[in-house]
């Protein structure tokens, strides 16, 4: 049984052409990139290569919308760090 979902294909053309335009501006942002640019990119690359830490990261930054005190920021911080 397939789980596949059909979408309009006018959405498809212009997500496919997105993906394309975002390809080519990152391709032309390479050269100006800093020291520390490729630095964080590194840093960021590994923390997605530990499952913890993406359940961390993906916890968080479900939650950092919806945050509306430093108390609230702290408990969330704290609850994230716990599982």
């Amino acid at each position: 049984m397939s789980n596949l979902i059909s979408t309009d294909s006018a959405i498809d053309e212009q997500a496919q052409s997105a993906v394309k335009l975002a390809k080519q501006l990152i391709a032309e942002s390479e050269p100006n990139k800093k020291r520390y640019d490729k630095a964080t990119r590194k840093r960021f690359s590994r923390l997605f290569k530990d499952e913890k830490a993406i359940s961390v990261t993906v916890s968080l930054t479900d939650e950092v919308m919806r945050i509306t005190s430093a108390k609230n920021a702290a408990r969330v911080l704290k609850k994230a760090a716990k599982s």
